[in-house]
């Protein structure tokens, strides 16, 4: 069916946005919510299905056109919410953020777990919604638990009826076999739970009509994928680069056309399609700990640029675990530290020591992606991609090329991408890394690493 307009509706665990592109999928417009309803603790991380179901339709209103058009959504993976029998909701969305669950990893044995991360392609850790369900499976309200949603399919059949989730949320969801490709017998068996407490798995171009209760117009509601599996897709013209999406945390990924896994390592290895796996590494620490030190050390991105351009390091190295650790350490007690700090250190040499540990830690990632399937350069996705600055000392730290779209309305295009199978060429800019700061910064890092818990 040809469409006049389509609408990507791209949800977060912070925020949500809405896009409207024509018929050649030039953007036109956007819409965006920051979710106001977090329960955020320390322990959880829940959002509002309220809020977010609201603001949802809100964006359709204001973006909707006149004639027939698609929706198109593109979702946060590792997240769950329980319903009972009555469609009463047991939970809030329960991210992957939210740390129920670990505690969880202490009592199931080692093989069993390494067993599931191997069929599964979901790393051990509470991110996995195996490990929160299994706390939940301790808990009273499990016997009231129904249906277990994600944001995906929560969505989904809320605008359609439908209760179906895409192959590649499913896949990333530590509950579904990418072997055999259906929901893992030995997850229903540990958990207690039957197929019909689960949606239907799609492929990502499945689509359903949207409700007309709505009443907003004549539209198709296309199921799909996750936000890791859209970051990628723009660039999958690059097939010799990886893909870093650097936000408030960082992921890097690259597309294979097999199921690799790595229990030293722990990298992910999720279904796109029937021909492709998207497999790689995410950070918990990225933009969130440039954002505590500007707060925290009363400083601005000019000001670290500046450093940035003057400073080369010293001795002094900072690990920067201020959120614990997913990749490369899977460890939730991680603290960020300095080591070497001396009387003589001052200000600045703190601050670009700071910067330096985080992209000490992409680098890091960077290395045992690449170790896991080569690649010669990285294609930049978020928000570094604003300052030029910033992105010159990571090529210089990494020491390969890296890509930044010149039209960062790109991004939005690659679930579009995947599900109508296009190949849409990307403007970019090419940063070269400089070897001689590289072979200055590579000293730093050796440092950076012997000191890694």
């Amino acid at each position: 069916m040809s469409y006049r307009h389509t609408i990507s509706i791209d949800v977060g665990t912070t925020n949500l946005k809405l896009a409207r592109f024509d018929h050649q999928l030039q953007f036109e417009e956007e819409w965006a919510y920051r979710y106001q309803e977090i329960r955020s603790d320390g322990l959880h991380y829940e959002l509002s299905w309220s809020e977010m179901r609201l603001a949802i339709l809100r964006g359709l209103r204001e973006l909707k056109p006149e004639s027939n058009y698609r929706i198109v959504l593109t979702t946060a993976m590792h997240s769950i919410l329980l319903r009972d029998d009555e469609y009463q909701d047991l939970t809030g969305i329960v991210t992957w953020a939210d740390k129920r669950g670990h505690q969880e990893l202490s009592l199931i044995d080692d093989a069993f777990k390494e067993d599931l991360y191997l069929t599964t392609g979901t790393p051990i850790h509470s991110m996995n919604p195996f490990y929160k369900l299994y706390y939940h499976l301790r808990q009273p309200v499990w016997h009231s638990v129904a249906k277990i949603y994600s944001i995906k399919d929560l969505i989904f059949e809320f605008l359609t009826g439908e209760w179906w989730i895409d192959v590649s949320n499913a896949s990333s969801s530590g509950l579904y076999d990418s072997q055999s490709g259906q929901w893992s017998e030995l997850v229903l068996d540990k958990l207690q739970l039957n197929l019909a407490q689960l949606p239907l798995v799609k492929e990502c171009h499945a689509a359903a009509p949207l409700l007309a209760e709505f009443d907003l117009g004549q539209a198709d509601v296309v199921i799909g994928t996750s936000d890791g599996v859209s970051s990628s897709f723009v660039y999958r013209h690059f097939n010799d680069y990886a893909v870093l999406s650097f936000g408030t945390s960082h992921a890097v990924r690259v597309m294979a056309n097999e199921m690799r896994v790595d229990l030293d390592s722990m990298n992910f290895s999720y279904i796109i399609d029937q021909q492709h796996y998207l497999i790689g590494y995410p950070s918990n620490n990225a933009g969130n700990v440039l954002d505590w030190i500007c707060s925290v050390y009363q400083t601005n991105f000019k000001e670290l640029e500046a450093i940035i351009k003057t400073k080369t390091p010293s001795n002094l190295v900072f690990l920067p675990f201020l959120n614990g650790e997913r990749a490369p350490l899977w460890d939730e007690q991680a603290v960020a530290k300095f080591i070497g700090l001396e009387r003589h250190h001052h200000r600045e040499d703190l601050l670009m020591a700071m910067v330096c540990g985080v992209f000490y830690n992409v680098r890091h990632n960077v290395e045992n992606l690449k170790a896991l399937h080569d690649f010669k350069g990285v294609a930049l996705t978020g928000g570094l991609t604003y300052s030029k600055v910033l992105v010159q000392l990571l090529a210089d730290i990494v020491g390969l090329p890296i890509l930044v779209p010149k039209d960062n309305a790109a991004e939005r295009l690659g679930t579009i991408m995947l599900v109508d199978d296009l190949t849409i060429p990307i403007a970019y800019e090419e940063i070269a890394p400089d070897l001689n700061r590289h072979q200055v910064f590579n000293l730093n890092f050796q440092h950076y690493l012997a000191e890694l818990p």
